[in-house]
């Protein structure tokens, strides 16, 4: 519970320091590159260190042609590839998002991403949630109401005028 807590609170720093990092210090393309560069210098260090031995099964075919790892090489790659490409549209679409509105506003949004599995649960697998998660829904979807019904707190920027002090405007001078 702890670690699901903290990764949690340390899930809307990143968001709040993101919509800063955007709004303030350059544009979304400018933050994404960044993020990725780094970003994908620790991840790789990571796997390195902590999966070594999970991605080398995944990614291995015994000699006499039987499967040892989970997945033939191409299907491993092609799943790579799926989940590199749908990480570039989450993030990107969340720099994009922060540019419109706030990172309080996303978070509780994000939270709402959960009816949609209980959608498919009662549906397809016939599996109704117990009556908390109901409640707990119930208290996003007013939380995001709320937030709503007040005026933004954050100055909304626009995203067709570059910044002042961007490269945009500086590179005639």
């Amino acid at each position: 519970d702890f670690l699901a807590i903290a990764g949690g609170l340390l899930y809307g720093i990143n968001d709040v320091v993101c919509e800063i990092c955007v709004r303030t210090h350059g544009h979304a393309s400018e933050f994404l590159g960044m993020m990725g560069l780094f970003a994908g210098a620790i991840a790789i260090i990571q796997a390195a260190i902590v999966e070594r031995e999970a991605i080398a099964q995944f990614f291995t075919l015994d000699a006499a042609g039987g499967e040892e790892g989970s997945c033939s090489a191409a299907t491993a790659w092609g799943l790579l590839s799926a989940f590199v490409a749908a990480n570039v549209v989450s993030y990107s679409g969340a720099a994009w998002f922060l540019l419109l509105s706030e990172a309080c506003f996303f978070n509780l949004s994000l939270l709402t991403g959960d009816l949609w599995t209980v959608i498919f649960s009662v549906s397809a697998q016939h599996i109704v949630p117990g009556p908390l998660f109901f409640l707990a829904l119930l208290l996003i979807v007013g939380g995001v109401v709320v937030y709503e019904m007040a005026p933004s707190p954050v100055k909304k920027m626009s995203i067709s005028r570059p910044r002042e002090d961007s490269f945009e405007m500086t590179k005639s001078c």
